[in-house]
């Protein structure tokens, strides 16, 4: 069709025009293409322009869509502004959407050829991208449970601590063990410190120096965790195993698949006597302590309640695994990018945030 252009390209002339988006507006009609009225399958057809609405131009290029719309688009709601952004999860005879910051655990549902949306010049949103799968029921489609806005969470953390990351009792409460643990962890050994005593073979005093940083037990690993942890490092073989695999992990510049899951399968290989060790908490005990920056600690079921209160797709297994440690990192990311104008620095200020927000001061 002539004027017709492919929908990369719609989105290239809003980044064309620098930041000034916001009066650019998606226009959707229908279009008769041909004697029928529809398109060639004879299904409605919508013609899409970018029209400058703050400029009065004419639009910038159109795009024909079946119905106008495909699932996983993002697209606002006209009259809503305060609902965000939203992604179309199911198409049928309607549009099917979840908005970022509208609470409750529906779906909201729109005519397919609603004049009160509008396609979001941004197709992309790091809360919308890490949905968990939604289900059907009676008509709707909807996530696992109802879940709460980052505002929403981020009011229920100053609820607690008024000055956010900087609150004395914060610092106190969520932060003191956990900073102690990590200077403890660089004065025992230290990267280079690590890769001495590994290369001399003295996994002895390497497991010695480990096991000396005090970990706040009661935040990271429960008691009979932290002494079956003890249990399997005095296995010297498990142990070098284990601490190689640490270092590989702890110096790689890239988290990936490639130094997690040997990692993963030395923590799996320790004995396991009193409880077992095969564990998360006892897989990211010492990557989050060495580097809290860079890894975070996943305590399972208060992370899951805080993945699913802010409706994040954790992708938990029990057993170790790399996704579920790249939904986790990735989760980390996105909320320490939010955090960071109220002072968050690490996974540290984020793993407290989440648990706050998913109602474990509450409880």
């Amino acid at each position: 069709m002539p004027g017709l252009v492919p929908l990369r390209d719609l989105q290239s002339a809003t980044e064309r025009r620098g930041t000034q988006v916001s009066p650019l507006a998606m226009v959707c009609r229908p279009e008769p293409w041909d004697e029928n009225g529809g398109g060639a399958d004879g299904s409605p057809t919508t013609k899409c322009a970018l029209q400058d609405h703050g400029r009065g131009k004419e639009p910038i290029g159109g795009y024909e869509m079946t119905h106008g719309y495909r699932e996983g688009m993002i697209v606002e709601a006209v009259t809503k502004p305060g609902w965000g952004p939203g992604k179309i999860v199911h198409i049928n005879d309607r549009l099917h959407i979840i908005f970022r910051d509208d609470e409750g655990k529906k779906a909201r549902v729109f005519p397919v050829e609603s004049p009160f949306l509008r396609l979001s010049a941004t197709q992309n949103d790091p809360i919308l991208d890490n949905l968990p799968p939604l289900f059907e029921k009676d008509g709707h489609w909807q996530l696992p449970i109802s879940r709460i806005s980052f505002a929403t969470a981020e009011r229920t953390f100053l609820r607690h601590f008024p000055a956010a990351f900087s609150d004395p009792s914060y610092t106190a409460g969520e932060r003191k063990g956990k900073d102690s643990a990590h200077h403890q962890f660089h004065e025992q050994l230290g990267l280079e410190e690590f890769r001495n005593l590994l290369a001399l073979d003295d996994i002895s005093n390497l497991a010695k120096r480990a096991l000396s940083v005090k970990v706040p037990v009661s935040e990271l690993l429960s008691r009979f965790e932290n002494a079956a942890f003890h249990d399997a490092l005095q296995d010297l073989n498990a142990a070098r195993r284990f601490f190689s695999a640490l270092l590989r992990l702890l110096e790689s510049p890239v988290i990936n698949a490639e130094v997690f899951e040997p990692y993963i399968d030395a923590v799996s290989s320790l004995p396991a006597k009193r409880a077992p060790v095969a564990s998360w908490p006892v897989a990211t005990l010492f990557p989050h302590i060495a580097q809290p920056g860079r890894h975070m600690f996943l305590k399972p079921e208060k992370t899951k309640t805080a993945a699913e209160t802010l409706g994040f797709d954790l992708r938990y297994k029990t057993t170790l695994n790399w996704e579920t440690y790249a939904a986790l990192l990735r989760m980390g990311d996105v909320y320490l990018d939010l955090l960071k104008s109220r002072g968050a620095t690490d996974f540290v200020d984020v793993q407290s945030f989440i648990f706050v927000a998913g109602g474990g001061y509450d409880a």
